[in-house]
């Protein structure tokens, strides 16, 4: 019960805080909560302050309309009910919220502005994303943010992977992706023969630039990357031997020139190198 009691009046506190009292002013309050009505004297002796500091706390609790004053004289002083106090906080984070709400715009905005003057000076960057749900929601960004192209080089069990946690839907939408070029590399057996056909059958409309195909040099798929625009790349750097471990996947993201043009020029090679899998 002590704990508890004590949790209780530190939670007083905060809101107390949160209104603007300082630590002496909470406490004075929470004394006159505790103790009822009470002259200047009384609480400078119990809380043991200097009667100008009481008084000066006294007179600043009252400007903030948190304490009362009694008719007779000398004075007592009672704290206004916390219950009022809770009242007022509460109106004070509604008004907050609002102004804030009003300013949204105005805000974002500003950010906007800030961020197109950010991106004229671009910086490269470079990031590891570890786990395969994590690495699945960057997929699913970079294709969601092309704008001309996507290249995909994944084995085919990957992509089935990616297709589970629904990465490929967006692929697949002609009515948003009819002005962007999709190319995919993946390997190609009798074994994934049927899934194969599942994933083709998809593209249902004429509108979709989708085109697929199997290395003739490379059956084993490796580098695994996913290219957009030009400009970024995820590639897989997952050790050979644990290539299968779902959750043991690692990748490095970034948008350095040198790299994203280097892993471009490799995928165009092993592009050109391949078989059309629709004829295949």
């Amino acid at each position: 019960m002590m704990v508890a009691s004590r949790l209780s009046e530190e939670s007083v506190k905060k809101i107390l805080k949160d209104l603007g009292l300082t630590v002496k002013e909470a406490e004075v309050y929470i004394y006159l909560a505790k103790n009822g009505a009470s002259k200047g004297g009384e609480i400078s002796k119990r809380t043991k302050t200097q009667k100008t500091v009481i008084y000066r706390i006294l007179k600043s609790l009252e400007n903030k309309n948190l304490i009362e004053l009694t008719l007779e004289f000398p004075a007592r002083f009672t704290a206004v009910p916390f219950e009022t106090i809770l009242d007022l906080n509460i109106k004070n984070k509604r008004e907050e919220a609002t102004q804030i709400e009003k300013q949204k715009e105005e805000l974002l905005t500003y950010l906007k502005k800030l961020k197109q003057v950010d991106t004229e000076v671009s910086i490269e960057k470079f990031t590891v994303i570890e786990g395969n749900r994590r690495i699945y929601s960057k997929i699913l960004q970079l294709i969601q943010e092309a704008k001309n192209k996507i290249s995909i080089a994944l084995p085919f069990k990957g992509l089935m992977h990616a297709d589970q946690f629904g990465v490929l839907d967006p692929l697949f939408d002609d009515s948003v992706r009819s002005n962007i070029q999709i190319c995919f590399l993946t390997d190609f057996s009798l074994e994934n023969l049927a899934g194969m056909k599942v994933l083709l059958k998809r593209k249902a409309g004429d509108n979709l630039n989708f085109k697929g195909r199997n290395p003739d040099l490379a059956p084993e798929m490796s580098p695994r990357m996913i290219i957009r625009d030009d400009q970024e790349l995820l590639f897989f750097i997952t050790p050979k031997n644990i290539v299968h471990a779902e959750t043991n996947d690692v990748c490095l993201w970034t948008n350095c020139k040198a790299l994203v043009n280097s892993f471009t020029t490799i995928f165009e090679d092993l592009w050109i190198n391949s078989s059309e899998i629709k004829i295949k």
